[in-house]
C-alpha cells in the first residue's frame, strides 16, 4: 500500500558476518521504538560505527554517546530532520560514526543486564 515492499529486505536468519555487512551498507539505523528497554540492534549498529536515531525517552541514550542523534519520540519532522542531517552533512556524520565504534565497544554484558532490569522495573 505504502510502496514500501521494493526496497525493503528481511533477513530474520542472518548471520554475524552477513549483519556486519548489512549494517555496513547503510547510512544509519533509525531505532524510533518507544516501547524497547535496549534495543541491541542500537548496540549491534553502534559496533559496526553505524550512527544510530533514537528515541530521547529511551535507555538507548545512556549508550549513544555521540554516537547518532536523539529525537523526540514519534515526533516525524524531528525524525526525518535527523535523517536528512546525517544523509547531508558528511562532517557529521563522520564523527557520529567514530563515536557510535567508541560507544559501541564501551558497551558490556553487565551494562545490557543492568539496562534489561531497570526496564523490566526489576531494579
Amino acid at each position: 500500500a505504502l510502496g514500501v515492499e521494493r526496497n525493503l529486505r528481511l533477513c530474520p536468519d542472518a548471520s554475524d558476518a552477513e549483519l556486519e555487512r548489512l549494517y555496513g551498507e547503510c547510512l544509519a539505523l533509525v531505532y524510533p521504538s518507544v516501547y524497547e528497554g535496549l534495543g541491541l540492534p542500537v548496540a549491534e549498529a553502534l559496533l559496526a560505527g553505524l550512527p544510530a536515531i533514537v528515541p530521547g525517552e529511551s535507555p538507548m541514550t545512556r549508550f549513544l554517546g555521540g554516537g547518532g542523534i536523539v529525537v523526540w519520540p514519534l515526533r516525524v519532522p524531528a525524525l526525518a530532520a535527523a535523517m536528512e542531517r546525517l544523509a547531508t552533512d558528511a562532517r557529521a556524520w563522520r564523527a557520529c560514526s567514530v563515536a557510535a565504534r567508541d560507544a559501541g565497544r564501551a558497551i558490556g554484558w553487565e551494562q545490557v543486564g543492568e539496562a534489561a532490569r531497570r526496564a523490566l522495573g526489576l531494579e
